[in-house]
């Protein structure tokens, strides 16, 4: 049995755009709460932030963005972008990896099914502790695989 599925190129171009946008989002949007509370602040008569103040959350600011968007892509670092299984070895890549890594079938510990809201998302945990997460919404034959390798974990 060979099973095969691959990404597309936008859904993978998706990932890494909401990537960078969850940066810009958090780091953008403590810098305009801070514009916004200033711009306040003097409309009122009261004192606005002094210059020290504006520098420092402008820099937590960015701060705060590059943290945001090193989380991404951390969270998203084991999605898996193409896979090929031959019923002996599974192969695949994960996003951002120019490398495909292969692994024995052997080595999968266990398939875990994904909670919580869709897409649906199936972790396969291997026995070195690594994982790769296979997206059913956004990869073609992700659930059949999924099933297959979480059988073939058990013994069955």
């Amino acid at each position: 049995m060979t099973v095969s599925g691959q990404m597309t190129k936008w859904r993978r171009f998706s990932i890494r755009l909401m990537e960078i946008f969850t940066g810009l989002f958090c780091g953008g949007g403590l810098v305009g709460f801070f514009l916004l509370v200033s711009r306040l602040l003097a409309q009122y008569h009261w004192q606005p932030p002094d210059r020290n103040t504006r520098i420092a959350v402008i820099a937590g600011g960015v701060v705060v963005g590059v943290l945001a968007f090193a989380l991404s892509r951390w969270l998203d670092a084991d999605v898996v972008v193409e896979f090929a299984c031959d019923g002996r070895s599974f192969r695949f890549r994960k996003v951002g990896r120019k490398q495909a890594e292969t692994r024995g079938l052997s080595e999968i510990a266990k398939v875990s099914r994904g909670t919580g809201r869709p897409p649906l998302r199936h972790r396969v945990i291997f026995r070195d502790g690594s994982q790769a997460v296979l997206c059913c919404g956004d990869l073609p034959n992700a659930e059949v695989i999924a099933e297959w390798l979480d059988s073939h974990s058990q013994g069955g």
